[in-house]
C-alpha cells in the first residue's frame, strides 16, 4: 500500500473515533455538580461586608453631573452626602498641584455602583508648589431603588488603577 493512502485511512479512522467519542459524551451527573458562580471575594472592613464580583458585565450605565463642590480631605477616601445623592471622590494631601480628576464611567450591577476615574499626575509642566487636595464630585441622576449601595471607584493612572470602597444608604 501507498504511504499516503494508509496516511489518509489512519486520519479517516481517528477523526470518526473522535466523533463518535464526543457525540456520546454526556453529563450523566450534570444535576449533581454544582453551578459555579461568578467568582466572588468576600472581606470584612469595621463590619461592613464588602463583595467582589467579577465584572465582565458593567451592568447599566448610570446618568451624572459634575458638581462644583469643593471637598478635602488629607486621606484618599469617598464622601456621600447624608442621602446618598451627592458623591466625592478623593485622592488625599499631594505635596503640589498638577493633579486633575474626570470621570470615565458610572455604572451599576445589581446593589454595587462602580465609578471609574482617571487620575492625571502632574506633568513636567510648573505646578502649585503648595499641599493640594484633588476631589472631584458628582451627583447620580439616574433613579436608583431606595436601599443599601456599595460604591466601588475605580481610580486610574498611567501605572495601576486602585480601588476603594463604601456603603451607602440611598433615601
Amino acid at each position: 500500500m501507498d504511504m499516503k493512502l494508509i496516511f489518509l485511512i489512519g486520519g479517516v479512522v481517528v477523526l470518526l473515533g473522535g466523533l463518535v467519542f464526543l457525540g456520546n459524551l454526556k453529563d450523566d451527573n450534570s444535576d449533581n455538580l454544582k453551578k459555579e458562580n461568578p467568582k466572588v471575594k468576600t472581606f470584612d472592613v469595621e463590619g461592613d461586608k464588602f463583595e467582589l464580583k467579577d465584572m465582565n458585565d458593567m451592568g447599566e450605565v448610570l446618568v451624572y453631573e459634575i458638581v462644583d463642590k469643593k471637598s478635602r480631605s488629607e486621606l484618599p477616601e469617598i464622601l456621600i452626602d447624608e442621602n446618598g445623592r451627592l458623591i466625592s471622590v478623593c485622592i488625599g494631601k499631594k505635596s503640589t498641584g498638577g493633579y486633575d480628576l474626570s470621570v470615565d464611567k458610572i455604572y451599576i450591577n445589581d446593589d454595587i455602583i462602580t465609578a471609574e476615574i482617571n487620575l492625571k499626575e502632574p506633568g513636567s509642566e510648573p505646578v502649585t508648589q503648595a499641599f493640594t487636595y484633588p476631589c472631584i464630585s458628582f451627583r447620580i441622576l439616574t433613579e436608583l431603588d431606595k436601599g443599601r449601595y456599595q460604591i466601588k471607584v475605580i481610580l486610574k493612572d498611567k501605572l495601576m488603577n486602585q480601588n476603594m470602597f463604601k456603603f451607602f444608604d440611598y433615601e
